[in-house]
C-alpha cells in the first residue's frame, strides 16, 4: 500500500486536530516503547504496520513530541505534505525548541518553498548535531529528495544519495524513501 488509508489517515489527524483545537490530553503518556515497536517494524520494511502503531499512540497521547514528529516524518515520506504540514505544525507547537520541532520548522519551510537553500543548510546541521538521530537523518533525504526534484541544484540529489546510503545501513529493508 502506497498511502496511508483513509481510514487509518483520519485515525491519526482526528486527534492531533482535536487536540490543537481544544487543548485535550491524554490522561496517561505512553512510555517510549511505542516509539521502539514502530521503528522495530519500519526496520523490517513494514511502514503501513509502523504507522498504525504510532496512529494508535497518539490518539493515547497526543503530546508524546517525538511519536507526533514519527508521523509526520512517515506522512513526508510518503509525499502526503498536506498532512505531514499539519502534524509538523502541531509538533512546532508543543515545544519549539527540540530537535524533532526544529526539523519540522524547517521542513515546513523547505515545503513552502520559502529561502529553502537556507533551510536546507539549517537542516543538514541540525542532522549534524544530532548523528544517532534515524529521524533527522531520514527527513534530511527527504529534503534533498524534494530539492532534487524541484530542479534546485544538482548537488541535493548528490547529498540525498549520501543520506539515504546512511539510512539504509539503519533501515535494512528501506522505507519508503
Amino acid at each position: 500500500m502506497k498511502r496511508m488509508s483513509r481510514v487509518c489517515r483520519a485515525a491519526v489527524m482526528a486527534p492531533i486536530l482535536v487536540f490543537c483545537s481544544c487543548g485535550q490530553t491524554a490522561e496517561k503518556p505512553l512510555g517510549p516503547s511505542t516509539y521502539e515497536t514502530a521503528f522495530g517494524l519500519l526496520k523490517e520494511g513494514k511502514q503501513d504496520a509502523a504507522e498504525e502503531t504510532i496512529a494508535r499512540g497518539v490518539q493515547r497521547d497526543q503530546k508524546n513530541q517525538r511519536l507526533v514528529f514519527f508521523m509526520g516524518v512517515c506522512a513526508r515520506s510518503r509525499w502526503m505534505k498536506q498532512d505531514a504540514a499539519q502534524i509538523f505544525h502541531y509538533v512546532v507547537k508543543l515545544n519549539a525548541e527540540t530537535p524533532e520541532a526544529k526539523c519540522s520548522a524547517l521542513m515546513l519551510a523547505i515545503d513552502s518553498q520559502k529561502a529553502y537553500e537556507g533551510s536546507f543548510g539549517a537542516l543538514e546541521k541540525l542532522q549534524q548535531s544530532h548523528p544517532e538521530d534515524p529521524l533527522l537523518l531520514w527527513m534530511t533525504a527527504v529534503a534533498c529528495r524534494e530539492l532534487g526534484r524541484r530542479g534546485a541544484p544538482k548537488a541535493y540529489s548528490e547529498k540525498g544519495a549520501q543520506y539515504y546510503a546512511k539510512l539504509l545501513e539503519i533501515l535494512d529493508p528501506g522505507p519508503v524513501l
